[in-house]
């Protein structure tokens, strides 16, 4: 269950809730339905192949662009002039370097034989191959380039609170008890299989009080810069906020069917 604190982050009087959260494109991302596939697969014995399949592009694509979203990270943490921000960024950072993106690359490399370094490096590579049939990776990844070397901190803030707050919500409406059970069958290794991914994915990864008390941090760092900011900064993280959305529109629209 969500917190008073979270709330507050996005109650209706906040910038965050009306430069973000009542977005039409924020509701579309954080209510879809793949979530709920997503969670639903998770705890059947035999996950869908069409899922799967739709999932594994998803989730290469994703580590193509995951490498970027961490420098984002630490440009924004270089740019906060909040040392209590500074310290919630790094935390993250080494939330993501030490879960997330280990996950990632174990388990690709498990159920698919995908080797994280190549898929940048090399276009031909099996990673790459498995994502040619979208170019959503290879945008949101030079959008993230874009707003590390050239926006403000706003921007850079704005990026990092949309990103995570949209995962944050779908992550607590979609896990349950079923879901938790399964993630928690992910072995000594770190190394999950297909099921035990989809669920991890949700939970600890989105759904945990670790990842929410990160979240309510980044959204009032966005309230706290927006409301500091002037007028040619918020129009430009205007212009960042409705980007952000539309990739990750089109992004979350890879895992329906």
């Amino acid at each position: 269950m969500s917190t008073s604190r979270w709330f507050d982050a996005i109650d209706s009087s906040t910038p965050f809730h009306a430069e973000v959260w009542s977005h039409a494109d924020a509701q579309t991302v954080r209510d879809s339905a793949a979530w709920d596939d997503l969670a639903a697969n998770a705890i059947r014995r035999a996950p869908s192949e069409a899922f799967a399949s739709r999932f594994k592009t998803y989730f290469v694509s994703d580590y193509v662009f995951v490498e970027d979203f961490i420098d984002l990270l630490a440009r924004a943490l270089a740019s906060s002039r909040d040392f209590e921000h500074k310290k919630v960024l790094g935390a993250f950072l080494h939330l993501i370097l030490q879960g997330e993106a280990s996950i990632f690359r174990r388990s690709m490399k498990k159920l698919w034989g995908v080797d994280a370094d190549a898929i940048k490096r090399d276009p031909t590579s099996a990673g790459a191959l498995a994502i040619a049939s979208t170019d959503v990776p290879r945008r949101m990844s030079a959008f993230l380039r874009r707003v590390a070397d050239d926006g403000d901190h706003l921007a850079r803030v704005a990026v990092i609170a949309v990103a995570e707050a949209l995962y944050l919500h779908w992550g607590k409406r979609v896990t349950t008890n079923y879901v938790i059970a399964v993630s928690l069958g992910v072995g000594a290794d770190g190394v999950a299989d297909d099921r035990e991914l989809y669920a991890t994915w949700c939970y600890p990864l989105h759904a945990s009080d670790e990842f929410e008390a990160c979240v309510c941090a980044f959204v009032e760092a966005f309230n706290a810069s927006w409301r500091d900011a002037g007028e040619e900064s918020r129009e430009a993280c205007r212009g960042v906020v409705a980007e952000m959305l539309e990739l990750e529109v089109e992004f979350t629209a890879l895992l329906l069917a």
